[in-house]
């Protein structure tokens, strides 16, 4: 028998994809004088998506560059009106891991939200376990790839997270700190990678 997989295609002809940054590792950088990571001054993930990625129509704006551990209440809720109340109908979050789950679901549960389906919009959060810029083994490349990707997949909840190859709803996942994933990611993932073939080019 003939078995055809699903897949998905980044579509040339996406609308504005807006990206909010509001800091995390992911817009972090090694500063050695403290030996640690710290939110960069201007976000490195705009120009990634524009000049590395090359994708058409990105609006880029930084909400703030904070580590997700300084980021208060009221910060949290300023991010989930701006990307609830956003025209666009792609939208990707980009946030430290710590709040992630906590900003997906404040998210989801805004009122604006309601009308996602019928607009045919989506959001997506993400991050990384190593900043986007200056490491070669960083995940933040591909976590911000695998993002894009599954704005154009239309078997996605609307308001989603993705990290760690795993597309996830915004209301069942949780941060395992002893790990730095986040717990139960395979039973939860919207789109499992036995569902597809992974075909390298060029």
């Amino acid at each position: 028998n003939l078995i055809i997989k699903p897949y998905f295609v980044v579509k040339n002809y996406m609308k504005n994809l807006h990206h909010f940054a509001s800091g995390g590792t992911i817009d972090s950088h090694w500063e050695g004088s403290q030996d640690t990571a710290v939110p960069n001054q201007v976000t490195a993930v705009g120009p990634y998506l524009t000049q590395v990625a090359r994708l058409p129509h990105v609006v880029s704006e930084t909400l703030f560059l904070k580590d997700s551990r300084h980021i208060s209440t009221k910060d949290q809720d300023t991010i989930a009106a701006r990307v609830a109340e956003t025209v666009d109908n792609r939208t990707l979050v980009t946030i430290g891991t710590y709040l992630m789950p906590d900003v997906a679901r404040l998210i989801a549960h805004h009122p604006m939200t309601a009308h996602y389906d019928e607009l045919d919009r989506r959001v997506v959060l993400t991050g990384s376990v190593v900043p986007l810029r200056g490491f070669l083994k960083s995940d933040a490349g591909f976590n911000l790839g695998m993002s894009v990707a599954a704005l154009e997949e239309p078997s996605i909840n609307r308001i989603s997270v993705v990290m760690n190859g795993c597309v996830l709803e915004a209301a069942q996942i949780r941060k395992d700190l002893s790990t730095a994933t986040f717990s139960g990611m395979e039973a939860r993932d919207q789109l499992p990678f036995s569902d597809f073939d992974l075909v390298t080019t060029g």
